[in-house]
């Protein structure tokens, strides 16, 4: 599992989110539960509730089909994440990618703006967890980049399509509620003569 979204709060009401939630979530966690169970059951405890979703499976050496795979689970729950981020008691929203770290201890990772751009929307922060691993075969396809950039491209043609039609919606009702000429009130002189 390398890329995982937690929320997480002292006052987080879990059950009460996930009862009526669409999303899977894949571990879940109350104040006080031990903060290592099977290690050490008896040791710390946990000081928030919360829980996790795995967002993408893909390798540590594929960050950019982790980068895809976030994309796509924040644009395809992306009313279910608004109403975590606003839900009382949630202090953290974040998804963690992780990445190995290959000698010299040195590297540089990118998130696109796409990405950016769509955990902003949500309020959703981005996380990048770093692991020190031996080289191998380091080769990873921009066709992942590619893919992200026409899945952002929908994304924001189905925003400005709902933003249209909702427009379309206000100017429709605006133009219903206009009074027809028989229905204005007669101007004062007219009031007069009669």
């Amino acid at each position: 599992m390398s890329a995982i979204l937690r929320a997480s709060g002292e006052r987080f009401d879990v059950n009460s989110f996930t009862r009526g939630s669409s999303l899977t979530i894949d571990e879940l966690y109350q104040v006080g539960d031990p903060a290592r169970p099977t290690v050490d059951p008896e040791g710390r405890k946990l000081k928030r509730s919360g829980f996790s979703i795995v967002v993408s499976e893909a390798e540590f050496d594929d960050y950019r089909l982790q980068l895809k795979e976030a994309f796509l689970f924040m644009s395809q729950n992306a009313d279910e994440l608004k109403r975590l981020a606003q839900f009382p008691g949630v202090q953290s929203l974040c998804i963690d990618f992780g990445a190995n770290i290959y000698p010299p201890g040195w590297c540089s990772f990118r998130f696109p703006h796409q990405l950016l751009s769509i955990a902003g929307q949500l309020g959703v922060d981005l996380e990048l967890s770093v692991y020190p691993t031996e080289p191998e075969d380091d080769s990873v396809a921009d066709e992942a980049m590619d893919e992200l950039d026409a899945a952002y491209e929908e994304f924001v043609a189905q925003q400005a399509k709902a933003e249209e039609q909702a427009d379309s919606e206000q100017s429709a009702t605006r133009h219903e509620l206009k009074p027809k000429d028989g229905d204005r009130p007669k101007p004062e002189a007219e009031v007069r003569s009669l």
